[in-house]
């Protein structure tokens, strides 16, 4: 139940949100952007397009997974959180 609860909360905040890229632009603080290998369009488009909007952003790409990929594998997401923080001083 909790699952569905949060999914539906990214739907709404999905649903909700502009396409405008560039107000991300603003963020000048280590981010990590990850993305499925296997995700489906728009996804790999749309992770170019923020990548290139944020100057301090770093990318991880989960090979064989979709844009579920911390419920498909936690692990390899938890792995490429972990690394991203230990870089970054966290």
């Amino acid at each position: 139940m909790a699952e569905a609860i949060g999914c539906l909360h990214d739907l709404q905040a999905m649903a909700g949100d502009g396409t405008d890229i560039t107000r991300w632009s603003d963020i000048d603080i280590p981010a990590l952007l990850m993305q499925g290998s296997d995700s489906w369009p728009p996804i790999p488009s749309t992770m170019e397009r923020l990548a290139n909007a944020m100057p301090s952003a770093s990318r991880a790409l989960l090979d064989g997974q979709s844009h579920f990929a911390t419920q498909t594998a936690p692990d390899l997401f938890a792995e490429k959180l972990l690394n991203f923080l230990l870089k970054h001083g966290a």
